[in-house]
């Protein structure tokens, strides 16, 4: 009993230090909010003017959650339409990437369902409502567009689907070469013989770059381990090949992919290139949870929070200290709306997320949970992410 009295004094004491501590970033972000908008709604998104300014614009999600494809959506149509951006980075390899642009065109024999199947993001391939969210919205989009305002989407990721990968290069390469099926066949077969195919017969360029670029991520797939590692490699091929250097470009991926503060991450990595332009371009916009639900694969879980089916709708929220607590979460709850999606501006002039780590800075009491440890104490808030989401009462997504 004493115990008990003990946890939930220091909880208590924990608590009221946050709501004093926090008056001044709920008054910042007061001054700062720029959508309020009720999660059955249309969301249309907003920004200053400031904002539009970078060149490259990421998003960062829990890809579990229903509002992620929404957020996406309603994202990225808002820079093509006051930027003009026209190049989607996408958290996928690259045959997904292609047959999604043939989706996209409809001038694809394969469905959404068959160019998804071994997506990295496995709530793609378990969940209609997250491809169909995502990809058949963005269709609808495209198909209402002129020509000249085409989008383009670049896989980025390691390849995850080989049977894709085996159908791009028959299709790509002339008929009398015998492409192996088969991972560790296929890796082997693409490695020893594309070279010498390109060299032997005429490709059109387009072409080319495609079988090129399929041959850089079979000859490295083993060499390059780590996944941010292999999407900055294959970011900066695209980057050349299409001559970036004054695009302005979007991608969205899992929230830790776009902190730009860790060395380690995708963000990172672009943002401290010296191959790259990005250091002071580089904008992030990441999600974060209260009140919320996750598809969680109940194999995961321990058995006292697992559903009895193959899937857990698991109870969500970045308030909770069992799951991921994230410092400040207090501060956004006081002034975000309930059943809503909010977006503030974290990065404004005297904005007092210059000066701390509240609202990245997070821990978890439950060790299956884990937290991103923020190791530098020297960075501060603005140096992982410059605007912020706070998605209240969003539910899961359905498997």
């Amino acid at each position: 009993m004493g115990l008990i009295l003990l946890v939930f004094v220091l909880y208590t004491g924990f608590r009221i230090k946050e709501y004093f501590i926090g008056n001044k970033y709920v008054s910042y972000l007061e001054n700062h909010s720029l959508v309020k908008s009720p999660i059955e709604d249309t969301l249309q998104l907003k920004f200053d003017n400031n904002f539009y300014n970078n060149n490259l614009f990421l998003v960062g999600e829990l890809h579990e959650v229903e509002t992620s494809p929404i957020i996406d959506v309603a994202m990225f149509k808002n820079l093509h339409q006051e930027i003009n951006i026209d190049a989607y980075i996408g958290e996928m390899d690259i045959a997904q990437s292609y047959y999604l642009n043939e989706y996209l065109k409809n001038s694809s024999s394969l469905d959404l369902d068959s160019i998804l199947r071994n997506w990295v993001i496995n709530i793609g391939q378990i969940s209609k409502s997250y491809r169909n969210g995502k990809w058949q919205e963005l269709k609808y989009y495209y198909q209402t567009l002129p020509d000249n305002q085409k989008f383009r989407v670049f896989g980025v990721d390691k390849i995850s689907d080989f049977n894709l990968v085996h159908s791009l290069l028959s299709e790509k390469l002339p008929g009398q070469y015998q492409i192996p099926k088969g991972k560790k066949e296929l890796i082997e077969w693409g490695a020893d013989n594309i070279p010498k195919i390109l060299s032997d017969h005429e490709f059109e360029e387009k072409d080319l770059l495609l079988i090129e670029n399929i041959h850089f991520n079979l000859s490295n797939l083993e060499k390059i381990k780590y996944r941010d590692e292999f999407m900055l490699q294959n970011f900066q091929r695209y980057y050349q090949q299409n001559n970036w250097l004054d695009k302005k470009l979007y991608g969205c991926f899992g929230f830790y992919h776009t902190l730009q503060g860790l060395e380690n991450t995708f963000a990172g990595k672009l943002k401290n290139s010296k191959d790259l332009d990005f250091k002071e371009k580089i904008v992030t916009v990441n999600a974060i949870y209260t009140d919320s639900h996750l598809t969680v694969l109940s194999s995961y879980l321990p058995t006292f929070i697992a559903d009895n089916t193959e899937y857990t709708k698991l109870p969500f929220s970045h308030d909770s200290m069992f799951d991921f607590y994230v410092v400040g979460i207090e501060d956004f709850k006081r002034v975000s709306n309930k059943n809503s999606i909010n977006l503030y501006q974290l990065n404004a002039k005297n904005s007092p997320y210059h000066s701390s780590l509240r609202g990245i800075s997070n821990f978890s009491l439950l060790p299956f949970w884990g937290s991103i440890d923020i190791k530098d104490k020297n960075t501060v808030t603005t140096d992982y992410f410059q605007y912020v989401i706070v998605v209240n009462g969003a539910d899961w997504i359905q498997p």
